[in-house]
């Protein structure tokens, strides 16, 4: 679905079923904050519904927020995933976006493309690190002016609250909180990862509601590096599927 600041009237029978999915996962003060935060992205918003078995287990959202900066365009997408715990929907989305982040490259070449995020957990986190080439702010690299201009901007267009200043850990504008024990979002070799180490260092109020901004540049051989690096988590997944399977 694309449309703009209004939901398509064929998707009013979903809702209840989308909010069931987000729910999930997270817990928010009002239905209101749901739908005009994570299904409204602004003009340019594209919804994914994703099923199995003819069932809707989980959805996509995204939008673009175009920034003009010392004479140059920036365009960035800002997207969430949600799907019920059993459906692990992180690639095949992440493969979705980039196909439509390098249909845009295309079509405006001389525009600055990047993807912008918050990981709302260590799992999370540690996917967008895999996937991406760059990813800001990182442990080990200083982050451009520029990304530092485009964070803070989108801080103060959706009214995110600081909670500290330089490694953009934010609060939504309204209660946002995880539900379950921390243990449930992440598998137990992935919590011994230097990944996951480093998220809790810098978000250990994560379950709180306190979530990770990440800027992810998307040029020509980022989105290459993205698709290929998705394609390689699909082709293990199903590879370990397999093998559970025959095991049983």
């Amino acid at each position: 679905y694309r449309y703009s600041n209004e939901l398509p009237r064929e998707l009013e029978s979903t809702l209840p079923i989308l909010k069931k999915i987000f729910d999930m996962t997270f817990e928010l003060e009002d239905n209101t904050s749901w739908q005009e935060t994570y299904l409204k992205r602004g003009r340019h918003t594209s919804l994914t519904l994703y099923y199995s078995e003819d069932n809707l287990v989980g959805y996509s959202c995204s939008g673009i927020n175009v920034y003009k900066m010392h004479n140059r365009t920036y365009a960035v997408f800002n997207a969430g995933v949600y799907s019920d715990m059993q459906s692990k929907l992180g690639p095949a989305a992440s493969l979705g976006g980039l196909w439509q982040a390098l249909r845009y490259k295309i079509m405006h070449p001389s525009h600055y493309v990047a993807y912008l995020t918050d990981a709302a957990t260590p799992a999370s986190y540690c996917l967008l690190m895999k996937l991406a080439r760059k990813c800001y702010p990182h442990a080990m690299k200083s982050t451009p002016a520029f990304v530092n201009e485009i964070l803070n901007h989108y801080i103060e267009q959706y009214r995110f609250k600081r909670v500290h200043p330089d490694n953009f850990i934010v609060k939504f504008p309204y209660e946002r909180k995880l539900k379950s024990s921390p243990d449930r979002f992440s598998s137990s070799t992935l919590r011994y990862s230097r990944l996951y180490k480093t998220y809790l260092e810098r978000n250990p109020l994560f379950v709180e509601g306190n979530t990770q901004l990440l800027f992810i540049p998307l040029n020509t051989l980022d989105i290459i590096y993205g698709v290929l690096s998705s394609i390689r988590r699909r082709a293990k997944k199903s590879k370990q599927n397999k093998i559970n399977t025959s095991g049983e």
